[in-house]
């Protein structure tokens, strides 16, 4: 990873610590936690906070807690509760029109008070993801709830991407009248099919996830791909509309 070219290279001195955290850390502190997160040479802790679409006291209360970093699944192929700073791709992630201001949109808080233990940071594909979390805000300013029963995702996509190309992948957390273990399941749930509009309808323990954009119907290979992170009896393919849940 070329961390130069992609303009991102912001080593912090051992003597001062920059930005944000120079009122948070002594500057040990930030090499200490720099250290734990693995970062490559270069990449400091406010730069990777940035480029996640966190805070930097965000990015601090989630290495304090230590969910990072984390166990990797092999059966799921991602991490969870944690990233890899090495894994984070920004070229990639900017060719297919996924920007820094794009990411930095998505508030973390709910009433007015951070969430930590709603974050969720994913590596799939080599790639850093960023999850969606339990309030979030419209371009309009309006705040949406998933206890509202509907999430909407309007995040632009280039017209040739496809399921297969995305490098984005969503989760969103656990509302309070849906078990934990069937929403494990729904966590690994790849958003962002069909398009630029995609709407979760929650019904009891039954999640519908509906394509609005016309232009990308599901398909059978979007039913594959889902299908292998859901598994076979928790996830059906009806037309262009794919359901998850118990049947």
């Amino acid at each position: 990873m070329d961390y130069i070219r992609q303009g991102i290279l912001n080593p912090i001195r051992t003597t001062t610590v920059h930005g944000p955290f120079k009122n948070l850390f002594r500057a040990e502190e930030v090499h200490e936690l720099e250290k734990k997160l693995k970062l490559p040479p270069g990449l400091s802790l406010h730069k990777a906070a940035l480029y996640l679409g966190i805070s930097d006291s965000t990015l601090r209360e989630l290495v304090i807690r230590e969910k990072i970093p984390c166990e990797y699944s092999k059966y799921n192929k991602q991490y969870k509760y944690s990233f890899q700073i090495e894994d984070l791709d920004m070229y990639d992630l900017e060719r297919k029109g996924i920007t820094p201001d794009i990411i930095n949109t998505i508030p973390l808080y709910d009433n007015h008070q951070r969430i930590f233990n709603w974050i969720q940071l994913v590596a799939y594909r080599g790639r850093i993801i960023h999850t969606r979390p339990l309030v979030i805000q419209l371009d309009n300013g309006e705040l949406h709830t998933i206890k509202k029963q509907e999430l909407r995702f309007d995040t632009p996509w280039p017209e040739r991407s496809s399921l297969s190309e995305k490098a984005i992948k969503m989760t969103i957390p656990v509302p309070d009248d849906v078990e934990d273990d069937m929403y494990s399941r729904m966590q690994r749930l790849i958003e962002g099919v069909g398009g630029n509009n995609v709407r979760i309808i929650i019904s009891g323990n039954v999640y519908r996830l509906k394509i609005k954009y016309c232009k990308y119907h599901a398909t059978k290979n979007d039913y594959d791909q889902l299908k292998f992170y859901c598994g076979d009896n928790d996830i059906m393919y009806r037309n262009d509309e794919i359901w998850i849940g118990n049947f």
